[in-house]
């Protein structure tokens, strides 16, 4: 049982490791920049559907989206309409929409053919982010699961 944890705990902490490396390779070799085109908007189940930008590179077109590290959605029968709370290009995108019907408020922030600046990788154009880079709650998240058994797998072997 301790040895189950301590590998789980080990294949946590690595998948954290290996997203948080991700991450910054992406961020990191994003040296270039590029004016894209918003051609259309990704659905993400929480009323905002982020734009989905496209830009082309050496004559050949790519399409990424503006990702947000995570959602904040206050949902009432209330709210007339859909409003974003704060600025859209917050890493957090906080939202206050009608739980029944609501447009996408980001419709209007960044309409169909406006410009975004997109950065990417000049050796791998597919690695890219839009605007500014979001990052991930996941590996913090996976580090904390990690250690969290860590500690169980201790506090058992101490027990045992």
């Amino acid at each position: 049982m301790v040895m189950f944890l301590l590998l789980l705990a080990m294949l946590f902490i690595s998948i954290a490791v290996w997203l948080w490396s991700n991450n910054r390779a992406i961020e990191r070799g994003a040296t270039r920049k590029i004016q894209g085109e918003v051609v259309g908007y990704s659905y993400n189940g929480n009323g905002g559907g982020p734009p989905i930008v496209a830009f082309e590179v050496d004559c050949k077109t790519y399409r990424s989206k503006l990702r947000y590290r995570n959602d904040r959605v206050t949902s009432t029968s209330f709210h007339k309409e859909a409003v974003v709370i704060g600025d859209p290009l917050d890493k957090t995108f906080r939202i206050k929409r009608n739980r029944y019907v609501s447009m996408n408020p980001l419709e209007s922030h960044f309409p169909i053919g406006s410009r975004l600046t997109v950065y990417y990788n000049p050796n791998n154009p597919q690695q890219n982010y839009v605007e500014r880079h979001a990052g991930s709650l996941m590996p913090p998240l996976f580090l904390l699961a990690g250690m969290i058994l860590v500690i169980i797998s201790v506090g058992l072997y101490v027990v045992i």
